[in-house]
């Protein structure tokens, strides 16, 4: 059996079950290296990448999570700032299950703003690799809270993660992204405080965690086979 630890909870483990951190995912670097190809291919980069890439990945509501406009005008304000700060360019997609109105305001926020290279509306122009090609051109990635597999995904790219905090997100939730951030894999904070920690972590460049998940899975099948 291969059981996330927020799925696991307090069982005694045994022999026959690995323990991975987080969602497991095909990320690689090969696949980053392509993906991120085939979106400088497409025609969707608003001119050449100058320096620093800031990745912003918001995803949608879920049972008792939402995404609402006023958070997301905080966000954008606090990423923009953080851009200036850094000289950085933006790269921003949104999901299927983001709200219209959560589209609007990242639509008004960062479509005519200079500094934004990418802007991919999910409903309205999606790409199958925009995702894995955000991923592997940024060198940071902000993450909304609510789906494990788009921060699993963020974190096996190898880049600094940071998680904006959000209410209504169930127990096994809130224990996944508490031990992502124990554990050094994201960091995690009010959306208010965005900008200092981006600016903190580019500026102290500590090293990028990242689970062994794969490694785990790949022992474990092979002492079977």
């Amino acid at each position: 059996m291969i059981v996330p630890r927020h799925d696991f909870g307090a069982q005694k483990k045994k022999n026959n079950i690995v323990i991975t951190e987080g969602a497991l995912n095909v990320i690689d670097r090969d696949g980053l290296s392509s993906k991120s190809q085939s979106i400088k291919n497409s025609g969707l980069l608003k001119g050449p990448l100058t320096g620093i890439c800031i990745g912003i990945l918001i995803g949608g509501n879920s049972r008792k999570f939402s995404i609402d406009a006023g958070q997301i005008t905080e966000l954008s304000l606090q990423i923009k700032k953080a851009a200036e700060s850094l000289n950085a360019d933006v790269l921003l997609s949104t999901s299927r299950r983001t709200p219209e109105q959560v589209e609007d305001v990242l639509k008004k926020q960062f479509a005519g703003y200079p500094r934004t290279k990418l802007l991919i509306i999910a409903n309205q122009n999606n790409h199958p690799d925009a995702v894995g090609g955000l991923l592997g051109l940024s060198d940071m990635v902000i993450c909304s809270p609510e789906s494990i597999s788009m921060i699993s995904e963020s974190v096996a790219s190898g880049k600094y993660v940071f998680v904006f905090k959000g209410s209504g997100l169930s127990r096994k939730h809130e224990n996944f992204l508490k031990n992502y951030t124990d554990k050094g894999y994201i960091y995690r904070d009010e959306i208010g405080r965005l900008q200092e920690n981006i600016e903190r972590i580019w500026q102290n460049k500590p090293q990028v965690k990242i689970p062994e998940d794969n490694l785990r899975v790949s022992e474990a099948l092979n002492r079977i086979l």
